[in-house]
C-alpha cells in the first residue's frame, strides 16, 4: 500500500495534537510581530487544553502593551527565563526490596538521602538506580528565531532541552537556519502573525475568536506599518480581511499603534535626519545627537528607538541603524541591526547589552576612536553578510 507523505503543516498539527506541555519561544528581533503572534498562538492552544509557557527575552514592546487585555494571563505562564532543568530521580524496585521509609538530612554542604528497607531486607548500591526525569516540555514552538543561538544565555543553559525536544520552527526570514523537526518558513509572508493566522485558519477556525484575531491583526498592522510598507502583499490584505471578519478590533489597534507623534519627537527626528549619514552599499545608517540637541527639542534619549523605527520605515527593515547620543553621564550608542542573525553577529562583534531589537553600549566621547571603531566594525560585519 502506497503511503502519502504528510506536509509540513500536517506534521506540525500532529506534534501539537500529541503534546501536553508546550514552550513557545518568541524572537526578540522584530518583537512587534513575533510577540503578538506568540501570544495569539498560546491563547489558541489554551482553548484545546494545552499547558503553555511563553518565553520572551524582553517584556512586551511598549506600544503593544494594550494587547494584555486580549489574553488570559492565568492560563499562560509568561517568562524571560527558560527552566529546562530535569529532576534527579533515585529509583528502587520495591517488589524486590520493600522500603519502609525514606528520609533526608542536610549536613553542611551535603544532602544525605536515606532509604530504610523493611526488617530482614538489605539494600546495596546496585539496587538503586539514578537518572534524570523528562523535561517539563514535550514540544517547543519557536517563532521569529533565525537560530537557537539568538536566545543567547538561555540557549547555553538549556541546550539539551532544544536538542532533545521536538521543535516547530515558524519564521518569515529566508536566513532562518531550519533547525526544527518541522520548519514553516514563509519568506513571502509579511510577518509571523500572517503565517500564524493561516496556520490556525487551516487547522481549526474555531480557535480564532475575537481576542486571537485582534492579537494577530496587531502583529500584521505593526509589522507592515498599517499596510503601507514594502512587506504588504495581496495575501497580507486577505489575511487582514479574514481576521477582521473574525471581529478583530482594528480601531483599538490603530488607536494604540498610531497615536499622534509629539512635537518633541518630530523635532528630534528632524535633528537626527539633519545629521544622518548612510552607506548605501552596506545599508548602514548612523547619526549623532549632542546634549544640546535634546535641550533644544525638549526630547529625551528614551524615544531614540522610535526615531530609529521611523527611519527604518523609510529605508527598509533590512537597514542597520546606529544612533550615538550625549548625556551628562557619558556618550552612548544604540544599534538596531537589519536581521536577527545580524543582531547576533553584531552583539558578538561590538559587545554591549541587548534590549529588545537593540544593542546598547558606551561609545567613549563624541568623535572619539570608540565611535569610529563601532562604525568600522559594523561595516566589516555587513561586508560578510
Amino acid at each position: 500500500m502506497q503511503t502519502v507523505a504528510l506536509t509540513d503543516y500536517q506534521q506540525a498539527y500532529g506534534f501539537i495534537g500529541n503534546a501536553k506541555n508546550i514552550l513557545v519561544a518568541s524572537g526578540h528581533r522584530q518583537a512587534d510581530d513575533s510577540y503578538p503572534a506568540c501570544v495569539a498562538f498560546t491563547a489558541a492552544l489554551n482553548k484545546i487544553g494545552k499547558l503553555t509557557t511563553l518565553f520572551s527575552k524582553e517584556n512586551a514592546p511598549e506600544n503593544l502593551s494594550f494587547l494584555n487585555n486580549y489574553f488570559d494571563h492565568s492560563k499562560t505562564k509568561l517568562t524571560n527565563s527558560i527552566s529546562g532543568a530535569r529532576d534527579l530521580v533515585l529509583s528502587i524496585d520495591v517488589s524486590q526490596k520493600p522500603v519502609k521509609s525514606i528520609s533526608y538530612k542536610k549536613q553542611e554542604s551535603w544532602l544525605n538521602i536515606s532509604i530504610i528497607p523493611h526488617e530482614g531486607v538489605s539494600v546495596n548500591e546496585n539496587d538503586v538506580h539514578i537518572g534524570l526525569s523528562g523535561f517539563n516540555y514535550d514540544l517547543v514552538i519557536a517563532v521569529g528565531l533565525d537560530d537557537f543561538e539568538s536566545l543567547g544565555e538561555e540557549f547555553q543553559k538549556n541546550a539539551t532541552l532544544f536538542f532533545e525536544t521536538p521543535v516547530i520552527n515558524i519564521d518569515k526570514n529566508s536566513s532562518n537556519e531550519r533547525y526544527g523537526e518541522v520548519n514553516l518558513i514563509e519568506p513571502l509572508s509579511s510577518s509571523c502573525s500572517e503565517i500564524m493566522a493561516n496556520f490556525l485558519k487551516n487547522w481549526d477556525e474555531t480557535l480564532i475568536d475575537k481576542n486571537v484575531a485582534t492579537l494577530l491583526l496587531a502583529g500584521l498592522v505593526s509589522s507592515t506599518n498599517n499596510f503601507q510598507n514594502e512587506k504588504t502583499k495581496p495575501n497580507t490584505l486577505l489575511a487582514a480581511a479574514y481576521l477582521m471578519s473574525k471581529d478583530a478590533d482594528q480601531q483599538e489597534i490603530v488607536r494604540n499603534l498610531f497615536k499622534t507623534k509629539s512635537f518633541e519627537f518630530l523635532k528630534l527626528l528632524g535633528a537626527a535626519m539633519a545629521k544622518f549619514q548612510y552607506d548605501n552599499d552596506r545599508r548602514l545608517g548612523w547619526f549623532s545627537l549632542s546634549e544640546d540637541d535634546f535641550n533644544k527639542t525638549g526630547a529625551t534619549y528614551k524615544i531614540l528607538p522610535s526615531i530609529i523605527a521611523e527611519l527604518k520605515n523609510s529605508l527598509g527593515e533590512s537597514s542597520c541603524i546606529a544612533a550615538f547620543w550625549e548625556t551628562q553621564k557619558g556618550y552612548f550608542c544604540i544599534v538596531n541591526p537589519g536581521s536577527e542573525k545580524q543582531a547576533h553577529s553584531a552583539h558578538k562583534e561590538i559587545g554591549g547589552q541587548t534590549r529588545g531589537n537593540n544593542i546598547i553600549m558606551n561609545a567613549g566621547k563624541p568623535g572619539s576612536p570608540a565611535q569610529n571603531n563601532i562604525i568600522r566594525k559594523l561595516q566589516n560585519l555587513l561586508d560578510k553578510t
